[in-house]
This record gives structure tokens, C-alpha cells and sequence, in this order.
């Protein structure tokens, strides 16, 4: 996301955002694999779901603050 602040172009920062959106996601079913493997226990991987969704929700609203600042500068 880092590399995305400062872009000229919303479009482009967006694009910065659902890379680590991604790649949350992708952590948190290795998350899932380890918990199912007895690697982690249910109480860690329940506390690390919730800041997975924490983590999801920003970057959904950082994303759609992006899309609006991009429909506001078009107009």
C-alpha cells in the first residue's frame, strides 16, 4: 500500500490496495491449514480471524474512499 501513496492516479492506488487484500486473504487460509493441521489452536486462530476481518474492513473502506475520490475528480 505504501507504494501506492502518492500515485497520481487513483485507478493505480487502488490497484496497491487489493494486492495486500489479497494476499490477507491468502494468510488467513494458511491460517486456517495450520489450525487444521494442530499447528495453532482454536482460540489463536479465532483472535487472528478477527484481525483478519478488521484489517479486510480498512482496506474495503480505504478502496472505496479511493473510488469516490476518483468519481469526484472525473467530474
Amino acid at each position: 500500500m505504501a507504494d501506492g501513496f502518492g500515485k497520481f492516479h487513483h485507478q493505480e492506488n487502488i490497484q496497491y490496495c487489493r494486492q495486500p487484500r489479497g494476499s490477507l486473504t491468502k494468510t488467513m487460509e494458511h491460517l486456517i491449514t495450520a489450525f487444521d493441521e494442530k499447528y495453532i489452536n482454536e482460540e489463536l486462530l479465532t483472535a487472528l480471524n478477527e484481525h483478519y476481518k478488521n484489517c479486510l474492513k480498512e482496506l474495503n473502506t480505504d478502496i472505496k474512499y479511493l473510488k469516490t475520490a476518483k468519481q469526484t475528480s472525473n467530474q
